[in-house]
């Protein structure tokens, strides 16, 4: 298979990092390669909490599957419930969520998928300060990674120059800004970004955990 790694599920399980989501704004993760059956893999966020002995749906815990196969499943506390069915499929290429932190609490932003981009806005009511893990859950199907990526964006000062003057400043993290031109001129934009790479893999550490 490419002469990459497969790793094949046998229902609950999982790949993760260790990841610390406090004081950034918007969670980014990025997945390519192919999934080949299974009822619910997906990209998961797990709890501080979350025991590495165990397989997931744990009582006790907050958990969000975001699973390939179109379901969005959360635990808050008392194990899975599906809670949205009607997220995009996928079975190969490139897959992207974003999760952005909205009033300190985990929002499923968006997902995109090769070149298409779906706005989802789904608000889980989980905790953003609870979240310590993020991965790959393969379930009971096979998942062949080329490439995993998980991005965290941390707000800070910014201020943001046009042609030598003050046009915006504060505190934050923000992708973009728009200006309004009414005649011919010429615009430089000074406008610093800021980002933590938390976890970056060619492919998965070989190792299951149950």
């Amino acid at each position: 298979m490419s002469g990459k790694t497969a790793y094949q599920g046998f229902g609950l399980y999982w790949m993760i990092d260790k990841i610390n989501a406090s004081n950034t704004t918007q969670i980014i993760v990025s997945f390519y390669g192919e999934r080949i059956g299974g009822a619910n893999p997906g990209i998961v966020l797990y709890g501080n909490n979350f025991s590495l002995t165990d397989p997931d749906g744990q009582p006790g815990t907050y958990e969000i599957l975001v699973a390939w196969s179109g379901i969005l499943w959360l635990d808050k506390l008392n194990g899975w419930n599906p809670v949205l069915s009607t997220l995009p499929t996928f079975n190969s290429g490139n897959y992207t969520v974003v999760f952005r932190n909205v009033n300190s609490t985990v929002c499923i932003y968006s997902i995109t998928i090769n070149s298409s981009t779906y706005l989802i806005k789904y608000n889980t009511g989980i905790p953003w300060d609870s979240i310590g893990y993020v991965g790959v859950r393969p379930d009971n199907g096979i998942v062949l990674p080329l490439s995993f990526q998980v991005i965290a964006s941390i707000p800070a000062n910014y201020t943001v120059y046009v042609n030598g003057k003050l046009y915006k400043s504060g505190y934050g993290s923000i992708n973009s800004i728009t200006l309004r031109v009414f005649r011919p001129t010429t615009i430089n934009i000074s406008f610093p970004e800021y980002h933590m790479r938390v976890s970056e893999r060619e492919k998965f550490d070989e190792k299951f955990y149950k």
